[in-house]
């Protein structure tokens, strides 16, 4: 089977004016494994501190969607990273985000933002 392909995001890599309170959502191809949705496969990171922003994190199986929403509101005018993290970069086989026959994404995904004023 195939490694999970990102389809789209809202907002979508490279964005600017991006909204402070909104979420970020990714739509994948396929369908994804559930239980490989964490906060160590899926993090959402403040580019300039390059800290972990808190945030929920969901999955929403009929939309093959993951739905990350920020406690509070992001920053104005600051950059943020979306990391899906593949085996390039996890310490373990198991810390990967997978598709639903459990393959693994091979290279990590970053996705970049940058909210409004």
């Amino acid at each position: 089977m195939a490694e999970p392909v990102l389809s789209s995001s809202t907002p979508s890599d490279g964005a600017t004016d991006a909204f402070v309170n909104s979420t970020v959502e990714l739509t994948f191809d396929d369908a994804l494994l559930e239980s490989s949705i964490t906060k160590q496969t899926v993090v959402l990171l403040n580019s300039a501190t390059d800290s972990v922003v808190q945030y929920d994190i969901e999955y929403i199986s009929a939309d093959k969607k993951i739905v990350i929403s920020p406690y509070g509101t992001l920053t104005e005018n600051t950059v943020y990273k979306v990391r899906l993290v593949g085996s390039d970069l996890a310490v373990f086989s198991s810390a990967t985000l997978q598709g639903d026959d459990s393959t693994s994404l091979v290279t990590t995904i970053t996705l970049t933002f940058t909210t409004g004023s």
